[in-house]
């Protein structure tokens, strides 16, 4: 927020830079899931190009995302 080298419209992703199938993601959330049929406009790819963020603002990622979602089960009590 305070960097100056944005704030004119850029789109800049943030994310671990690794692709992860919904599958993947639904395996390492865990619990009951189910096919739907697609929604038009739905992401098929999980993978942020987080190249802006770093050529912005000098950011990366210090988390991987598997990491993260154990972190989110712990602090919501699912693990």
């Amino acid at each position: 927020m305070e960097s100056l080298n944005v704030g004119k419209g850029e789109i800049i992703n943030i994310g671990t830079g690794t692709n992860y199938s919904m599958l993947q993601i639904a395996d390492m959330i865990g619990g009951k899931w189910k096919f739907v049929d697609p929604r038009q406009g739905e992401t098929h790819e999980t993978l942020a190009d987080n190249s802006k963020a770093k050529e912005l603002l000098g950011w990366e990622p210090h988390v991987t995302f598997e990491e993260g979602i154990r972190e989110l089960k712990k602090l919501h009590g699912l693990v």
